[in-house]
């Protein structure tokens, strides 16, 4: 397929914009607007302030040609060619900023639309020293979940030049999809060394190298994209999640507490924040982080049970009793309102409402072996020891291997002694 001097792009059914084709000093295509069509008459306008090339009327006359052969044969095909005269048009004015997530997307979205045109025979148009062939070729294999197939393609453009960054991270991805974890990994980090900056190939390169086993890469990795700046929620999300599948604890909570704090944040990022702080030092870890960040009774469940935990521990029972009195009105059928209503309860000195409580949440949810504990601590304070012996039982069967159940269980059994 040669390089066409001029390329048109629709901007509606009777208009369309010219575009002069050609390459810049690092051998990228470059588009120039240089005159605008206007398809019922053939009338060329010039918009570059250039006279009109002696080539660019034969090129709009053939493009008219075809289009108007497309409206009557292929309809569908003109209006592809439309829709995505349109999409360029709007893209090319896109001056809201576009992060890397995003942006990602809309170049697979590209790419998945490329993989349809040449599903549809366009592979054969493509000449055979045309790298883009057997990338698109690749690709298209791994839409279709023919990794093995895909890899051979990619093996054929590697040995064309050029492009060598975004071949290997293709690669590694059939490579991975055959569960060759080394090569792939291998070769992603080929694919780094070519584009360190580029943020995509780092957290590939991060989940292969867990992958494959090679964590000091890994870690290197991971080191390297801490540094970037302009990390959005959603991507320090997960760098944080791979610095704790790596064993870099303290880097894994590092970066969540510093984009909390930056702010904004959402709730997934807050729990994510709260989870690394109970793994990293338990309960005393998160309360100051709920003092300091949260105000009012918050919407997620997750941030609302530690909401009133804190507000438990601080003495504040009543606001805390307040908070759990809406959770269950409003979630009457979730087993976690009901638990820690049972914990206001308890705190209150209130065994007898805290009991109906946890056994409102026994009822919704039967596997959580915390309200187990808990209602046995319950009946020991109404001097309860066979249904302090029962649910302790329950806790420990469900839990085998939580010390703090058998120490209670422990407890219970010598006061059932002290009382027999």
């Amino acid at each position: 397929m040669e390089m066409p001097n001029y390329q048109l792009r629709l901007t509606s059914a009777r208009d369309a914009k010219i575009f002069r084709v050609g390459f810049n000093n690092q051998k990228r295509i470059t588009w120039s607007l240089c005159a605008q069509l206007f398809l019922p008459d053939g009338k060329i306008t010039m918009l570059d302030g250039k006279n009109q090339p002696n080539d660019l009327a034969a090129f709009c006359d053939d493009a008219i040609k075809v289009l108007a052969q497309a409206l009557k044969d292929n309809i569908c095909a003109f209006d592809a060619i439309l829709h995505m005269g349109k999409l360029a048009e709007e893209m090319s004015s896109f001056a809201q900023k576009i992060d890397d997530p995003l942006f990602e997307l809309l170049i697979w979205s590209e790419a998945d639309l490329k993989n349809g045109l040449v599903a549809n025979q366009g592979l054969a148009r493509i000449s055979d020293d045309d790298q883009e062939k057997f990338i698109l070729q690749g690709n298209q294999f791994l839409n279709q979940g023919k990794p093995a197939e895909a890899e051979k393609q990619f093996l054929i453009a590697q040995k064309l030049s050029g492009n060598e960054a975004n071949i290997n991270n293709f690669l590694a991805q059939s490579l991975a999809g055959q569960g060759k974890a080394v090569e792939a990994a291998k070769t992603m980090a080929l694919a780094v060394q070519k584009k360190p900056k580029n943020v995509g190939f780092l957290f590939r390169s991060i989940q292969l190298q867990l992958v494959a086993g090679n964590l000091s890469q890994a870690e290197k990795d991971i080191e390297a994209v801490s540094k970037f700046s302009g990390l959005t929620g959603a991507q320090t999300l997960q760098l944080s999640r791979l610095a704790l599948r790596a064993g870099l604890a303290d880097l894994g909570l590092e970066l969540v507490e510093n984009a909390v704090k930056d702010g904004p944040w959402d709730a997934e990022l807050f729990e994510h924040l709260i989870n690394v702080s109970v793994g990293n030092g338990g309960e005393a870890k998160v309360f100051p982080i709920i003092r300091k960040y949260i105000t009012k009774t918050p919407e997620s469940p997750r941030i609302k049970q530690w909401w009133i935990r804190t507000l438990i521990h601080d003495g504040e029972l009543e606001k805390a009793e307040e908070a759990a009195h809406d959770w269950t009105s409003s979630a009457p059928n979730d087993w976690q309102a009901w638990f820690q209503t049972g914990r206001v309860f308890f705190a209150q000195k209130k065994p007898r409402r805290a009991l109906r409580a946890f056994e409102k949440s026994v009822g919704l949810d039967s596997k959580n072996a915390q309200v187990f504990k808990l209602i046995a601590d319950a009946c020991i304070s109404l001097a309860d020891l066979d249904g302090a012996k029962q649910a302790s039982d329950t806790a420990c069967a469900l839990d085998s291997g939580n010390k703090n159940f058998a120490t209670q269980a422990k407890h219970i059994a010598k006061l059932r002694e002290t009382v027999t």
